[in-house]
This record gives C-alpha cells, sequence and structure tokens, in this order.
C-alpha cells in the first residue's frame, strides 16, 4: 500500500468570492518559448483569460460590508502554521465605490505576455490573478478522499485495517460537519486496483491454492481439513517467532520462497484461495498459471470492495463515489475524448502548459518550477507508469468534478504534499488542494500494547475491531483526537460501560434525558418510540416555558455550554476538527449530570417541585437531548433512547 491515508474520504471550502471591477485573468495556457542549452525552459509565453464583472447586485461581496464594491483581493498571509505547514490564511480587501446596476459577465478576452524566472511575468493591466469571480450562488463543492482512507484509499487486496477505520470515521464525521454547515460535499473512496500489487494479490491466492490442492492429493482429505491444516501451518509459523522450528511450517516457508517478498502472508489469502476450491474444486490444478492468477486477482478483488463497501456501511461511512484507480488508464470509446484516458488527458495539458519533457527516455514533470525539490518521473524509461502517474491523473480528474480537494495522508506521506501541490497548481486549480497529515493507531488492550508483525502477516482487522467493540465504541474513539494526534486505543476499556468511558458517557446522558421526558409524558418506551422523542418532549414541556425561573449556577452553566454549539460546528469546519465535537459532547454531559444532581426535575414522594420550574427544567433537559443527538449524529454514532 502506498499510502496510508487518503480517505477520505478531500473537503474544503470555496473561499468567500469576491468581485472585481478590474478585470480578473486564469492562466489558461503556458508554452515554452526559450531553451537553454541543457534543453530546459527559460522564457514562457502565458496566456490569460480575463474577465470583468460588474459586481453590483451579486451576493459574493465582502463579508464586512455587503454594499462595497470594486475590491481588490490582496495576496493571501499565513496566520497560523503548524510544522512549516499553513492551517490558516487572511486576505484583505480594499474596496472602492458602492453598487450599480446588476451582477452579470461584460467582458472575455485572451491575452498573451512573456515570462521568465528573472521577471517573473508582466500581468496584463489592471488583472488580479487567481482571484475568483462569481457568476451564481455561492455554490461550495467538497471532495473528501479515502486514503486509505481519502478518507479512504485503500488496495483491494486485504482486509481494511484500523488505520484505514480512522481515516473513514474522520473523513465522514468531517463531511457531516461540513455539510450541517452549508457545504456542497462529495464522499469518495479511492481504490488503489492498478499496480503490481494486484497481480501479487493474484499470485498470493493461486500459490495457497496448490498447496491446498498439495495437502488433498498427499493426504487424503477434503477441503475443509486442507483448509485448516494450512491454516495450523501458518499459525505455528506465527508463534515460530526464531524461527527455530521450520518443520512447524513447511507451507508457510514454501509459500514465502516461491514469491519471496512479493506477497500478502495474511491467513485471509488461505480462506480465499479455499473458497474457490469450494467453488471450483480442481479445475484450476492444471491450468495455465497466468489464466489462474488472472481470474483469482479479479474474483479476489471484486470480493474485497464487497467487504470494503459491507464495512463502511456498517461504521456508518457511505461514500458517494467509490473510484477505481483503473479507471484512469482506460480510453474513451466516444465523445470528444474517443481514444484518449484520464491520464492521456491530464499529461495532455501538463505538455500544453509546458510542464513536460523527455531525459534518458523517462518523461518527466517539471515541478521544479513550481517550488518542488526535484522534478518527477510520471513514465520510467521501460514504459511503466509511476505512482506519480495516477495521482497526477486523478487530482485532473477531480478538479473536472469538484472545486477544491482535502486529501487526508498518513503523517509518512508529507513528501508527496509539495509533488502533488505542483500539479494542481500547474493544472490551473491553484490553491484549491488541501492536505490534512494524521498519525496512526496505537492498539493496546489493558494498556499494554497489541503485538502484530508486518513480517508475520499478522495485524487487528477493522472488521475484528468492530466485531468486538462495536461500530459506535469504535468510531467514536478513532476521531476522539485531532488527526495529527496518535490515537490510544485500549480495547478493554473502550468496553466499559461505566463512566470511564467516553462514549459510554455520553449516550448514558442521553439515555437519561430521554427516561426523564418519558416519565414526565407519562409514556412507555414503547409508546415513546412510535411517538418520537420530540413529540414526548412536547407533552412533558407544554408550551409558553418561563426559562427565567433558571437561576441556579448549574442551569446557567449548562445554558452557556448549549449555546457554544454553533460557534463550535463552524470552527470544526473552518479548522477540520471534528475530534472538538467529542470534547464537548463529554463536557456538556458532564454539565447535565452535575444539573440534574443539584436540581430537582420531578416532582417525588415527599418531594414536591413548583410545576412551572420542573416544566423549564424539563425544557433544559430536552435541550440537551436534542444537542448531544446533533452532536452524535456529526460524528456518526448512535444516540441511544434506552441503556
Amino acid at each position: 500500500m502506498r499510502r496510508l491515508f487518503s480517505l477520505l474520504p478531500l473537503l474544503l471550502p470555496l473561499p468567500n468570492l469576491v468581485q472585481a471591477a478590474d478585470p480578473v485573468c486564469t492562466l489558461e495556457n503556458r508554452v515554452c518559448a526559450e531553451n537553454n542549452n541543457s534543453g530546459k525552459c527559460i522564457r514562457y509565453e502565458n496566456t490569460f483569460t480575463c474577465v470583468t464583472v460588474n459586481p453590483a447586485g451579486s451576493r459574493c461581496t465582502v463579508d464586512a460590508n455587503p454594499t462595497l464594491t470594486d475590491c481588490t483581493l490582496s495576496a493571501p498571509v499565513c496566520s497560523a502554521e503548524s510544522g512549516g505547514i499553513c492551517l490558516e490564511t487572511t486576505t484583505d480587501f480594499v474596496c472602492k465605490s458602492e453598487p450599480s446596476g446588476e451582477g452579470i459577465r461584460i467582458d472575455d478576452t485572451s491575452v498573451t505576455v512573456s515570462y521568465s524566472k528573472e521577471t517573473k511575468g508582466e500581468i496584463p493591466a489592471g488583472c488580479i490573478i487567481g482571484a475568483e469571480v462569481c457568476l451564481d450562488d455561492d455554490a461550495r463543492d467538497i471532495e473528501v478522499e479515502n486514503w486509505e482512507g481519502h478518507f479512504v484509499s485503500a488496495n483491494p487486496v486485504g482486509p481494511m485495517h484500523i488505520g484505514h477505520g480512522r481515516w473513514a470515521a474522520l473523513g465522514d464525521s468531517l463531511c457531516r460537519v461540513m455539510d450541517h454547515a452549508g457545504y456542497d460535499i462529495q464522499r469518495e473512496f479511492y481504490i488503489n486496483d492498478h499496480g503490481s500489487q494486484m497481480n501479487t494479490f493474484g499470485n498470493s491466492i493461486s500459490t495457497r491454492y496448490m498447496q491446498l490442492a498439495d495437502i488433498i492429493a498427499k493426504q487424503g482429505v477434503d477441503i475443509d481439513e486442507a483448509h485448516k491444516l494450512l491454516i495450523a501451518d501458518r499459525d505455528a509459523f506465527v508463534a515460530d517467532e526464531s524461527d527455530e522450528h521450520p518443520e512447524t511450517h513447511p507451507y508457510q516457508d514454501n509459500f514465502a520462497e516461491t514469491l519471496g517478498k512479493d506477497s500478502y502472508g495474511g491467513d485471509y489469502i488461505i480462506d480465499e484461495a479455499a473458497e474457490f476450491w469450494r467453488t471450483d474444486g480442481d479445475k484450476w490444478v492444471n491450468a495455465d498459471p497466468q489464466e489462474r492468477m488472472e481470474s483469482f486477482r479479479e474474483r479476489g478483488y471484486v470480493k474485497m470492495v464487497d467487504n470494503m463497501r459491507d464495512l463502511c456501511h456498517a461504521v456508518n461511512c457511505d461514500f458517494d463515489r467509490w473510484f477505481s484507480e483503473r479507471s484512469l488508464y482506460v480510453k474513451d470509446t466516444e465523445g470528444e475524448t474517443a481514444g484518449t484516458s484520464a491520464v492521456d488527458r491530464a499529461f495532455e495539458k501538463l505538455d500544453k502548459m509546458g510542464y513536460l519533457y523527455t531525459k534518458d527516455g523517462a518523461l518527466w514533470f517539471r515541478s521544479t518550477d513550481l517550488g518542488d525539490d526535484k522534478d518527477r518521473v510520471l513514465i520510467k524509461s521501460d514504459g511503466e507508469y509511476t505512482y506519480f502517474a495516477s495521482d497526477v491523473a486523478y487530482h485532473w480528474d477531480k478538479f473536472q468534478r469538484v472545486d477544491h480537494v482535502i486529501d487526508i495522508w498518513g503523517a509518512d506521506h508529507h513528501g508527496y504534499i509539495d509533488r502533488v501541490r505542483c500539479v494542481c497548481d500547474a493544472l490551473g486549480y491553484p490553491g484549491k488542494f488541501e492536505v490534512l497529515l494524521g498519525q496512526l493507531v496505537n492498539l493496546l488492550r489493558n494498556g499494554k500494547p497489541v503485538r502484530m508483525s508486518k513480517r508475520k502477516g499478522t495485524m487487528v482487522t477493522l472488521q475484528e475491531l468492530v466485531d468486538e467493540v462495536g461500530s459506535d465504541a469504535a468510531r467514536y474513539t478513532l476521531i476522539s483526537k485531532s488527526s495529527n494526534q496518535m490515537v490510544d486505543f485500549d480495547i478493554e476499556a473502550v468496553k466499559k460501560r461505566d463512566n470511564s468511558n467516553p462514549v459510554y458517557y455520553v449516550q448514558y446522558a442521553h439515555a437519561r434525558v430521554c427516561s426523564i421526558l418519558r416519565r414526565a409524558a407519562d409514556v412507555t418506551a414503547e409508546q415513546a418510540a412510535e411517538m418520537g422523542m420530540k413529540a414526548v418532549a412536547e407533552k412533558a414541556i407544554g408550551e409558553n416555558v418561563d426559562y427565567s425561573l433558571l437561576t441556579d449556577p448549574t442551569e446557567l452553566a449548562l445554558s452557556r455550554k448549549l449555546n457554544e454549539l454553533t460557534d463550535l460546528i463552524a470552527s470544526c469546519a473552518r479548522d477540520r476538527a471534528p475530534f472538538r465535537l467529542t470534547h464537548f459532547a463529554e463536557e456538556l454531559a458532564g454539565d447535565f449530570h452535575s444539573f440534574y444532581a443539584a436540581c430537582q426535575v420531578l416532582p417525588s414522594e415527599g418531594r414536591p417541585v413548583d410545576p412551572e420550574l420542573s416544566r423549564a427544567r424539563l425544557a433544559a433537559c430536552d435541550a440537551v437531548r436534542v444537542t448531544l443527538a446533533l452532536v452524535l449524529t456529526l460524528v456518526g454514532v448512535s444516540a441511544p433512547e434506552q441503556m
């Protein structure tokens, strides 16, 4: 797997669009006009498309004063950074006059100017390079990639691991937050199904199939027994940490000798091979090895993707688009693009802009012109496409569908940022590509690390984790920290049903409020389920509540906490930080429990309470219910009405 995370999967709001009385110019074409002796371009001719907009009457004006127009956009300034990465930019506007007329496009021209490294080019007079022009509604398109999430980007050659799970949870929660904040969001899962890993997958299954055939033939057992024996052989290999007893795992050693490092050694490969034997019998024993590998590769691939889709759905993470890397290399058969693939079209665009050159038989991207530390190979001298070629075509394809992209990558992939940013800039989308870097998950059990071995092919899959702790607990825990912080996931702690478990603590607060409202409305749980909790609350509280009766310090603290939510959601969307919602939910649950301990809500025998005060406190309880339900929904976790 070349990327740890991509999930998501890819979110970024359009910046506030600016109206400019002067022409706004976009670079459309870039042609090399002069090379030096070494063949490197030293002067370009750039073609800009310049647009003038009469801004009056448009909703795309400066936030601070919507009546101001003729606004000039200054260069963005980084106002917050971490680890050398800009987290927030600030842009200033200078506005000159008041509006008149309609917000329409009134001019569209092309201008060709010269550019060199020395002069940086001559900008057409009056043009603002890179400013956006609003010609319609303030629509915002957001793409979330699952790298393994973009928000998930995964190789379909094995089960999803916990890393995938973290980015699925993070990316989907971020999508939910931004969707709630008013953004138009697309969720995308990137399937890394192009490249040598697919053949490795097929060969691994094929080799295990032939081993099963050998066991059946030599020991006279059926497929079920052969399956058990081959699993036991692998288990013996895992247990033999120092490889002191090779006689206990001959098939695993043979598997490694046959394929070397170019293999997948997990027991799921044995399971797949056994399944193919159950459906096909010995059909493939004497078949052409290449044909056998290809059949197993493609059938196994389909099953893996189906499993990924089902598991993502089980953890409340559904994608708008499942994007196959293979599709980037498939040539269209009709229309204007017939005979070309997405890779072809992306390369054609880069070549047209003067960013491609050939050296030593390889095709290179001139990324140093855009700030990268070295140029990047797209096609090797042997004709093989690099992984970067897929990155180029994928982001080119994305920008044909969305306006802004956020990739979510593992921190060990920070070195990819500049080269992909350079590609996006070169293709004509400067400032519209964003990367969230994140850390992995430390899996613990009772405070002790769970032992996993890459060499032995052992790991805890996401499915296994969800099966043991549940979808809610898994998802909540995986997003409970900032993406740039390691998550310590203690399996046993997350399974506890007490106040030490944050997700239980929050869900219990919601269920407790529902119980209070049911008692106040004098309805059973079954009746409440049929009515809906909103109707139950209305019956319990009534109308014309006097909130001025809520004067206890715990009541005031609860009110203040509830009033934080609107700004919190905005900050979570802006800062790509859905983890803050889990902290808020825990604090709100704590404030509610403090309020309920200090303030009697319902009358009881020997403990009367003023009816109007009771209704006001019930209304406060219901506000907590609604808020907790919303927050839990935004992080993709259920809000139970009973526990």
